[in-house]
């Protein structure tokens, strides 16, 4: 049974007008909360956390994936300056390893999958 008369302290739709300071969370409660939950679980981490990961991995493969993908950003910026010049590499390989060099990638793991995936691409540097 509610009463569907507006109080003082209520809007006519039932929403509290601004600057109601009854009931509610107590202030902090949620971080409180939070931090609570967080620390417990950094505690329980740092005495079972590599091994339940391995565990995770070798039992539930699919779920360490998931895991796995929850934890890489959502959205990720990259800057990059496009004023490079490739017209000064001589190879396409030099330019490869250029831009391998501006994002901070192995180019020898790139270029040994690149080789696998198309072994009639270049694969000497010419000479100079």
């Amino acid at each position: 049974m509610s009463d569907t008369t507006p109080s003082a302290d209520r809007e006519a739709s039932g929403r509290f007008l601004p600057g109601h300071k009854r009931g509610g969370r107590p202030r902090g409660a949620r971080d409180r909360h939070s931090r609570n939950f967080l620390d417990a679980f950094s505690q329980d981490f740092e005495q079972h956390g590599a091994a339940v990961i391995a565990k995770v991995r070798e039992e539930q493969p699919a779920q360490y994936l998931r895991i796995a993908a929850d934890l890489l950003p959502k959205e990720a910026a990259l800057d990059i300056s496009a004023d490079i010049n490739l017209h000064d590499c001589s190879s396409t390989i030099e330019a490869y390893r250029l831009l391998c060099g501006m994002i901070g990638s192995n180019p020898q793991l790139g270029l040994r999958r690149l080789k696998e995936l198309a072994p009639n691409i270049i694969d000497a540097e010419p000479a100079t």
